[in-house]
């Protein structure tokens, strides 16, 4: 968490099966950075109900990142 306030996001990729991952830190870090979009990304086929306030966008970990890729690059435009 001291790591994330040196920087200035402009986008949040979060890895949902961290086994330490906190939902105050989640809370805390999304308080600080509530205009950039935050992207699920991990195996669970859907994004589990309890990470949906979290994320605006969630992937599925694929082998191809392409599709990460592109959703990063649309939001860029």
């Amino acid at each position: 968490m001291s790591k994330w306030r040196r920087v200035n996001p402009d986008l949040v990729i979060l890895e949902l099966r961290q086994k330490d991952l906190k939902k105050e830190a989640l809370y805390s870090l999304k308080k600080q950075y509530p205009n950039i979009p935050w992207i699920g990304y991990s195996t669970f086929v859907q994004c589990p109900e309890e990470y949906k306030q979290w994320v605006n966008f969630y992937m599925q970990k694929l082998s191809e990142v392409n599709e990460l890729r592109n959703l990063i690059e649309s939001l860029e435009r």
